[in-house]
């Protein structure tokens, strides 16, 4: 993996299209800050989805988590808040994990299996560093 800055996430994200969110074990970082990037790139146009390897608990149904349908075919594959590359058989995400093209994370411990990772360690979770990328992409954070 090549270690990344914000400003680097942030030009990969705007340059990307047909994006796909590759969540696992979903906890409210995991899943809300997949899901956060994902509702921020739509705003700016582009296509974007979450395709988790875990069933979404329950506790999740609030949030507009727009699950990947296959409408698409993915060709930006990230992940947020995962440190590992075990992602699982269900839903045919290992078709994408073996493809990761960009890490977002706040584990000193990841493991480096994307292409390109961001790694704040001081960060108490990914979401913390959503707060500034995604006005930096232009898009507005919304309830």
């Amino acid at each position: 993996t090549q270690n990344v800055d914000r400003e680097t996430v942030v030009s990969r994200l705007l340059a990307a299209d047909d994006i796909l969110f590759v969540p696992k074990n979903p906890n409210g970082d995991t899943i809300g800050s997949g899901t956060a990037l994902c509702l921020a790139l739509q705003q700016l146009g582009k296509n974007a989805a979450v395709l988790c390897s875990d069933p979404i608990p329950a506790m999740y149904d609030y949030m507009p988590i727009t699950v990947f349908d296959g409408s698409f075919r993915p060709a930006f594959v990230v992940a947020v808040d995962v440190a590992g590359f075990s992602f699982g058989e269900r839903n045919n995400i290992q078709e994408y994990a073996e493809h990761v093209n960009l890490c977002i994370d706040h584990h000193g411990s990841n493991s480096g299996y994307a292409y390109e990772t961001l790694v704040d360690a001081g960060a108490a979770a990914v979401a913390e560093l959503l707060t500034t990328l995604i006005p930096e992409m232009g898009a507005k954070i919304t309830p």
